[in-house]
Order: structure tokens, then C-alpha cells, then sequence
């Protein structure tokens, strides 16, 4: 039976911490553009986008 390496396992941890920082970027990024939608009325009045769908945006 093999076991992984400590270099093997380091490998799997990085991996692992590159994800979460990656899936919360997406959702931070999704969160602010959800704040400048709704917050922002000249935002929404200048661009004519009033919802999700038109800014391209998908839950």
C-alpha cells in the first residue's frame, strides 16, 4: 500500500486553497454587482439595466 508524500499531500492542500479562493472571488464579485444594481439609481437609470438578466447576471 502507498502512502501520498508530503509533497503529494502539500500539492492537494494548495489545490484545495487555490478552489475556495477562486469560488469566493465568484461570489464576492456577484455580491458587488448586485450592490451597484440595487444601490445605485443613476447606475440603473444611465445603463437601462434594471434586472439580473440584462446585466447578464445569473443566480
Amino acid at each position: 500500500m502507498m502512502f501520498p508524500t508530503e509533497i503529494e499531500i502539500a500539492a492537494i492542500h494548495i489545490f484545495g486553497l487555490l478552489m475556495k479562493v477562486f469560488i469566493d472571488l465568484r461570489a464576492l464579485m456577484k455580491l458587488s454587482a448586485r450592490f451597484y444594481l440595487y444601490h445605485f439609481a443613476d447606475f440603473k437609470e444611465s445603463s437601462g439595466i434594471t434586472d439580473f438578466k440584462s446585466a447578464g447576471l445569473t443566480c
